[in-house]
């Protein structure tokens, strides 16, 4: 029977009406959602969890890694089997000192997890980001970066995605670092020359005594309680090491700081009579020009170097201080007849400032360099003659130019198997030599930025007569050679050198050898310059022997030597490696 339509409208509004089983109603609705929500926390849960396991394992192989970067790869490869890491891939990029510009971008997964190594400089300078100190591929590599790609595991999401890819990576840097300085050979006093250069060099008056020398070469100073009692002695309170070494201080305060290092009563007394004798003419000197000590000098002053040990010569310290105080002013000294043989001798020094941010003393890490001053010596020497010239005397002057030597620190090994199988490399190059005969103007002698050699010298001037003479003698460069220190090297503060030149070879022979005479005058017109020649080399041969100890022995004494440099490295800190990022 059909419905009315009133009939229909009650019942319609009947059904609508009733609330029974609206709650089953409502989860047969809203199940799926809360299902597929479920699994979404679930697989985020999970991946999180995932990606913190994995930053974990980043971080630790980058320790790993760079605590011994020539073995890094084998290293990490070791530590992933360790901790139950499977289908892995391990790619290393620029795990090498010579790397000088930033990699590509690694390519995508070629298996299930892909581990990249990269190495790089990391600079721990507040001023620059956190995420802009690591430069991959820049040398020298002290820092390793560890990028780990991989799948993460989906348990309900991959009805809907086909993967997840995460990526974390962890940068660790290694915190190894030796002392090390260039220049400053401890050598022979003698007598008058070195007296007199010395005291000039300190401003000060004071008579070097052979044994009194003797007891300052063996002083050995502890650097950090010196750099702390300096601090004390120049009234500085609540600073950090890098802050004291910008600081300047006069010589007659650092002599005080080394005496207070504790010493002889010899090498006391003498360093008292330097202290009270510099401080009349108060030369001045900007500690950290001398000394550098890397990130050490983030310590505050009295925290002692964090454990790093470095111990320095008293009078090497001294003498290369005064050089930098004296720098690029000229010395000269009219040192007489100091030299037997030689009638007059006029000595002029010159000492450059150093190159920026490379003293003579430095505590860092792999690649960082300590150089020597450029160095000009001009000696002025009246010789009598002999035969053809024996009623003449000879001027003889003799120009010797040494620019900047350098050592890098190429290496630091610090051996698993203990402290006596450390060792440090370091790559040295000597400063390119020359010396001339030639007419050298004192005046321009500290103008480094040109030469100060006009034209021939004139060794003998009469009024009837004039020989001019021309000769030049250069020691040439060669690539830097490693040169390597032991644990016990390191341990007796070993002094190593390296030459570019032949010890037994006389400077002032060789001058003589490559001499170009032009005679002036009606005199010795007569003469040929093979005839003059050789009785100029004559006359000098008897006292060129002398002319090469003082050059030597001047220059030794500003820290620098013909072709040659000498290096020691005087402290290593095996420290563990560190996460920086």
């Amino acid at each position: 029977m059909a419905l009315k339509t009133g009939d229909r409208k009650n019942r319609l509004g009947s059904f609508l009406g009733n609330d029974r089983a609206n709650v089953a109603i409502m989860m047969a609705i809203y199940m799926p959602v809360a299902i597929a929500l479920l699994a979404l926390g679930v697989d985020t849960g999970a991946l999180y969890l995932e990606r913190r396991e994995a930053q974990s394992l980043a971080d630790l192989a980058a320790i790993v890694a760079v605590s011994d970067v020539a073995n890094a790869e084998k290293n990490v490869r070791r530590f992933l089997n360790d901790n139950n890491v499977s289908d892995f891939e391990i790619r290393s990029v620029d795990l090498r000192d010579d790397a000088d510009e930033d990699t590509d971008d690694p390519p995508g997964l070629s298996s299930n997890t892909e581990v990249l190594l990269e190495g790089g400089l990391y600079v721990a300078d507040p001023a620059i980001v956190p995420e802009n100190r690591f430069s991959p591929g820049k040398a020298p590599v002290n820092a390793i970066r560890v990028t780990i790609r991989k799948p993460g595991a989906l348990y309900f999401g991959n009805m809907f995605l086909d993967s997840v890819s995460m990526e974390v990576n962890g940068t660790a840097q290694n915190m190894e670092s030796a002392a090390f300085w260039i220049g400053s050979r401890l050598a022979s006093l003698d007598g008058g020359i070195a007296n007199a250069l010395l005291n000039n060099l300190f401003g000060t008056n004071v008579s070097f005594a052979v044994m009194d020398y003797r007891a300052l070469l063996d002083a050995e100073v502890a650097l950090f309680p010196m750099l702390d009692t300096l601090a004390t002695e120049a009234r500085l309170t609540a600073l950090t090491y890098d802050e004291l070494l910008d600081t300047d201080v006069s010589l007659a305060v650092l002599a005080k700081a080394l005496k207070q290092s504790g010493h002889s009563s010899k090498v006391d007394t003498l360093l008292s009579a330097i202290a009270a004798s510099a401080g009349a003419r108060d030369r001045m000197i900007r500690i950290g020009d001398l000394v550098q000590l890397g990130y050490l000098g983030r310590y505050r002053v009295g925290e002692g170097g964090s454990g790093m040990i470095a111990n320095v010569n008293a009078w090497s310290i001294l003498t290369a201080a005064a050089s930098l105080a004296n720098g690029s002013q000229q010395v000269h000294l009219d040192l007489g007849a100091e030299i037997p043989g030689v009638g007059g001798f006029d000595l002029y020094l010159a000492i450059g400032e150093p190159a920026q941010g490379s003293p003579w003393l430095r505590i860092g890490e792999e690649g960082t360099t300590v150089t020597t001053a450029q160095t000009r010596l001009l000696i002025d020497a009246r010789i009598g003659g002999s035969g053809l010239l024996s009623s003449l005397q000879i001027r003889l002057p003799i120009y010797v130019e040494v620019a900047r030597g350098q050592a890098t620190l190429d290496e630091i090994r610090c051996s698993p198997a203990g402290s006596k199988a450390n060792r440090v490399v370091l790559a040295v190059r000597p400063g390119i030599a020359r010396a001339e005969i030639g007419s050298v103007d004192p005046d321009v002698l500290a103008k480094f930025d040109r030469s100060p050699v006009s034209g021939d010298a004139v060794l003998i001037q009469t009024l009837l007569a004039r020989v001019k003479a021309k000769a030049v003698a250069e020691v040439t460069n060669l690539e830097a050679t490693d040169i390597s220190f032991s644990a016990h090297d390191i341990e007796k503060n070993r002094v190593k050198s390296i030459s570019t030149t032949d010890p037994t070879q006389s400077l002032t022979k060789s001058l003589l050898n490559s001499l170009e005479i032009r005679i002036e005058g009606p005199l010795l017109s007569l003469s040929t310059p093979a005839a003059a020649q050789a009785a100029l080399a004559a006359a000098i041969a008897p006292v060129a022997s002398q002319l090469d100890q003082a050059i030597n022995t001047i220059l030794t004494l500003v820290g620098v030597r013909l072709g040659e440099a000498d290096v020691s490295v005087s402290g290593l800190r095996c420290a563990n490696a560190v996460l920086v990022q």
